[in-house]
């Protein structure tokens, strides 16, 4: 799960390719390229993904069992037992509660 990966966009990739302006296979050759098929572009495997986002707790309330605070993003209260860390991810919203981008 700890896999890190990386995405691409597929139209960066194709207009990389037309930005090139070859000539032909012998200039490809030439300067060891390899040519770029938009089919097989198109055909490479999609990803769900979502940009990261940071937040952190406010309104904190701590009682004798539980603490309640909500969440910069999405306002929604969350409570979790006093005598444990808070979340570091929204229940709700799934934001990282690390107080902003730069404390990535």
């Amino acid at each position: 799960m700890d896999e890190k990966k990386e995405f691409l966009d597929r139209e960066a990739v194709l207009a990389l390719q037309t930005n090139l302006h070859f000539d032909g296979i012998e200039q490809l050759k030439y300067w060891e390229c390899q040519h770029i098929d938009p089919t097989e572009v198109q055909l490479l495997p999609a990803a769900d993904v979502l940009p990261v986002v940071h937040g952190y707790w406010v309104n904190m309330v701590h009682a004798v069992v539980d603490t309640t605070a909500n969440c910069s993003e999405c306002r929604c209260e969350a409570i979790w037992r006093t005598r444990n860390k808070p979340y570091i991810i929204c229940p709700n919203c799934g934001a990282r509660m690390d107080g902003g981008a730069d404390d990535a």
